[in-house]
């Protein structure tokens, strides 16, 4: 009688698959609340970093062009977006939208205008505040001769 030689068999048994799949379960459900932060937090920063970006394209096309640009909120509503456009003919140049969900936006001023030379055309600063659900704040500041500046801080009163 001749005899076969059996050969050791390979892979994973049910139950030891099973038991990883909990395992890595486990371990998403725990990552999770961590992940949803900075979800949030880069929301944050990609709403200041637009913002930066249209103030600097509000400064240098008011320079380019001689005249003033302005930027300012859609519908009166800094969440809601904003318009970058030649104060006296009202071309639009730019636009965001909505910039995400949970980000929230806060500004004293109506709209920011640039004058010919690229400096902000009013007296009192300017400073438009972000900020999210998780507590992330950000402070968007413009100094007298227009340039922005993002603090990741709460604006000063």
């Amino acid at each position: 009688m001749a005899r076969h030689a059996q050969t050791p068999q390979r892979g994973f048994t049910l139950v030891e698959l099973v038991v990883t799949i909990a395992m890595l379960a486990i371990l998403a459900a725990l990552a999770t609340p961590s992940f949803q932060r900075m979800i949030e937090a880069q929301r944050l920063r990609t709403g200041a970093f637009a913002l930066i970006s249209d103030l600097t394209l509000a400064r240098s096309e008011a320079v380019k062009r001689g005249e003033p640009v302005e930027l300012m909120p859609v519908d009166g509503n800094w969440a809601g977006g904003w318009l970058v456009r030649v104060a006296a003919t009202s071309e639009t140049i730019s636009s965001q939208s909505q910039i995400g969900s949970g980000i929230t936006l806060a500004s004293a001023a109506s709209s920011v205008r640039f004058n010919r030379n690229g400096q902000v055309d009013t007296v009192s600063s300017v400073r438009i505040a972000l900020s999210d659900t998780h507590d992330g704040r950000r402070c968007i500041s413009l100094d007298p001769s227009g340039r922005p500046k993002s603090t990741k801080s709460e604006c000063p009163a």
